[in-house]
């Protein structure tokens, strides 16, 4: 039986997730995920990867760098980490990072704070969103399944980034409101 681009798209994320810096982190490290209200272009995306790149190896609590990382993934998602083991984010570190991704925002024309924007592996394998309160509609149009993958932007540390950011609606959040 051939495999949905959604199955081989999440296959492939599994096993990328493993070559990202953070995956060295410890598993209790904090991790933030910001979805963007609009896919980037190549050329946008290797920009703000850059200077997430650029900003996490400067990202500093009280005075002293932190082993962070930073990637822009899917050309939709933002996800900064600090390792825990290290030197733990504190409240104007994690501010800091605020501010950086508000100045993002300015200069992609993009939104990164709207949590009602829930992102999904569409049929072409490529991230798209859908309003929450939208899912009734998504679901009746046959868009939205119980085993279409969706992104819970909801993990807070890393253990939850590579074992569970993509998961089918039915073992996410989302089933609650189906």
């Amino acid at each position: 039986m051939k495999k949905s681009n959604q199955a081989l798209i999440t296959e492939q994320w599994m096993e990328q997730v493993k070559d990202l810096p953070l995956a060295s982190y410890s598993p209790e490290s904090q991790i933030w995920i910001y979805l963007s209200s609009r896919t980037l272009n190549e050329s946008e995306s290797r920009d703000l990867d850059k200077a997430l790149k650029q900003f996490a190896s400067q990202w500093v609590s009280h005075g002293d760098k932190m082993e962070a990382s930073g990637e822009f993934l899917f050309n939709r998602f933002v996800v900064l980490s600090a390792n825990a083991d290290q030197l733990p984010p504190g409240g104007c570190s994690i501010d800091s990072s605020v501010h950086f991704l508000r100045r993002l925002e300015h200069h992609y024309s993009v939104d990164f704070f709207n949590r009602m924007n829930v992102a999904f592996l569409n049929e072409y394998g490529e991230a798209d969103t859908f309003h929450l309160h939208s899912i009734g509609d998504m679901i009746k149009e046959g868009t939205i399944t119980l085993d279409t993958p969706v992104f819970d932007n909801t993990v807070s540390i890393v253990r939850g980034f590579i074992d569970g950011w993509i998961k089918p609606v039915e073992k996410s959040w989302l089933k609650k409101f189906i």
